[in-house]
């Protein structure tokens, strides 16, 4: 077993449960030290949604190793498998309004990281059946806009707490799902604009994110951020190696749709989670800066009254001493018409604006290394030691017609396909982002490569698929 990588293999109902320890040192570049440098000085109290899926198991771990200190409180609506030890769960379901104000009134968070959601399985992912449409958006969206409604809830006053904060895990696909053909996103940034039509998982994405980034109270003491993560891989990832690695025995590898050279990006799932944490400590960086300046801005408003109460009653006394000599009064208000007027009590300065805060907006999380969605592929294949053994390419074109077939075949006979139009657009797409909002504001940089991230995962899925053939065995 490699240094540095814990693997456990846990026998707990099914499917297998898995948890994977990295390494525990974060680089932090200058932005988050100055963030973490404005310390909370208060226990910082963390709710995390999604806390039994991929990426939520992975921002639960990230946030036990870099903030043991902080109160962690776990929801989903089944319990993680490997929670960290010193967190709490609390199971519920965030489609249900009542649910989520129990949630927050029992977690009392300063901060919510929003992460729970539905994927569409990938048979469905691109064309889903009506019901399937409508789980995605009831979790998606009206899940989202329910866990924003409990936690700026004005009824939690009597709770002696206030959310802060509130980080939404978003997806590239409120993006690079459009359901246009033929559409490529080189170099793409927050600001590039949204399509118009998405595919089912990227609408529920792109419309739970706008609710989110609209809640945003920009003087207020309510903020919220947007991560977009890009195609996200690494262990337990049920998806994307997985479904790779499955090519291997149907005898799919030699088959290159396009021309095998289209930039892609991705995201290991630990840069991911780190990501997450870099922007709970924006945020509450931030929001202590705010309180920070408040606080000094009431004391000076209090202490310019209280000197100009002073000045005031000096001047007042003055006035009466000289009002007691013959004719000195009488000159001063037959020369400005009015007695003395004491100064105005000082005024509170305008709260600062910091060009390195987070809220209000949605931000790229990639590796930042595109590389061509084939040399991808044929990393995984390596890890398990397959070599395609000849390439036959395939225009885009008719890959895209063998897609639409495949479609027919499926609709017809009720199969579930993995092929079809938009797996097609996906796999000869140019997808990769602008990483440079991430690095300058949250203080971004991946910690873990492309190179060690493919073998790590791999490595997972490896020990995972032969402990479920000893099982079925």
């Amino acid at each position: 077993m490699p240094a540095g990588l814990d693997i456990m293999l846990v026998h707990q109902d099914s499917p297998l449960h898995y948890r994977v320890l990295c390494d525990l040192t974060v680089t932090r570049t200058v932005p988050a030290c100055l963030a973490l440098a404005s310390a909370m000085t208060s226990p910082v109290r963390v709710l995390l949604t999604g806390a039994a899926g991929f990426v939520g198991t992975a921002i639960a771990q990230a946030l036990h190793e870099q903030h043991p200190e902080w109160t962690l409180i776990l929801t989903d609506i089944r319990h993680p498998s490997n929670p960290p030890i010193q967190a709490t769960f609390i199971p519920a379901d965030i489609t249900s309004l009542s649910a989520c104000n129990s949630l927050i009134r029992s977690a009392r968070p300063d901060i919510v990281i929003h992460t729970a959601g539905v994927v569409p399985p990938l048979a469905h992912r691109y064309c889903p059946g009506r019901e399937v449409s409508a789980q995605v958006f009831r979790v998606n969206v009206d899940g989202t806009r329910n866990l924003l409604a409990a936690a700026k809830a004005p009824s939690h006053a009597e709770i002696r707490t206030k959310v802060k904060g509130f980080v939404y895990t978003s997806s590239c696909t409120v993006l690079t799902d459009a359901t246009s053909p033929s559409i490529d996103y080189p170099n793409y940034s927050e600001s590039h604009p949204l399509p118009a039509r998405h595919h089912v998982y990227g609408a529920s994405k792109a419309k739970a994110e706008a609710l989110v980034l609209a809640a945003n109270e920009g003087d207020g003491e309510f903020k919220t951020t947007a991560l977009r993560p890009s195609v996200v891989f690494g262990p337990g990832d049920t998806a994307l190696v997985p479904t790779l690695h499955a090519c291997i025995a149907k005898g799919e590898t030699p088959f290159v749709i396009g021309d095998g050279c289209n930039l892609y990006d991705f995201a290991y799932v630990g840069n991911v989670a780190d990501a997450h944490v870099l922007a709970v400590e924006n945020l509450l960086a931030h929001a202590s800066a705010n309180a920070d300046v408040e606080a000094k801005a009431v004391a000076a408003a209090a202490d310019g009254g209280a000197s100009a109460a002073n000045k005031h009653a000096a001047v007042a006394n003055t006035e009466a001493r000289e009002t007691a000599r013959p004719g000195r009064a009488a000159a001063a208000v037959a020369e400005t018409g009015h007695a003395p007027i004491p100064p105005p009590p000082a005024v509170s300065p305008p709260k600062p604006r910091s060009a390195t805060s987070a809220a209000g907006l949605a931000i790229n999380i990639t590796n930042t290394t595109p590389i061509p969605f084939r040399a991808f592929q044929l990393a995984v294949w390596a890890e398990f030691g397959h070599v395609p053994p000849y390439n036959i390419t395939l225009p885009r074109s008719i890959a895209w017609l063998a897609g639409a077939a495949a479609e027919v075949v499926g609709w017809v006979s009720g199969a579930d396909t993995t092929l079809c139009r938009g797996s097609v657009e996906d796999a000869v797409g140019v997808r990769y982002a602008d990483c440079k909002r991430a690095r300058d504001v949250l203080g971004f940089v991946p910690r873990v490569g492309m190179e060690e991230g493919v073998r790590r995962a791999c490595l997972v899925c490896h020990c995972f698929l032969c402990e479920r053939r000893g099982l079925e065995g």
